[in-house]
């Protein structure tokens, strides 16, 4: 005896074929499109070679008895870099540490008293 399933689940593998093949997603990728600011955090991390938590370990040697407390992956002055604001102890404000996504090096390390961090965070949701 035999099964008579509905047209589109004989027609599943093709449409997923066709869902994968899409002509805009291969110019984009033979082109080596730059992730721009714009772009979605899973585009973006797809360029960074360095690992998340390998960059999260090299920000922390940077800051002695700290903890994470926001981290992102983010185009800044047209480097892709992991941003991390790290609390340290009882010290007011935040240490700023960017990692170079690509090469896992140190681009900076900033101190940020309250008043900047609160000043940060309400530009930020201007951006957004």
């Amino acid at each position: 005896m035999t099964v008579l399933r509905p047209i589109w689940f004989r027609m599943a593998p093709a449409i997923i074929l066709i869902g994968c093949n899409r002509p805009a997603a291969r110019e984009s990728a033979a082109a080596g499109a730059q992730p721009s600011a714009t772009q979605p955090f899973a585009s973006r991390s797809d360029s960074a070679k360095i690992a998340l938590p390998t960059a999260r370990t090299t920000a922390l040697s940077k800051v002695p008895n700290g903890k994470v407390v926001s981290e992102e992956l983010e185009q800044e002055n047209g480097r892709l870099v992991y941003s991390f604001d790290i609390r340290q102890g009882t010290i007011p404000g935040i240490e700023e540490v960017q990692v170079d996504a690509r090469d896992g090096s140190v681009v900076s390390v900033v101190h940020e008293s309250p008043s900047q961090e609160t000043k940060e965070a309400q530009q930020d949701q201007k951006s957004r």
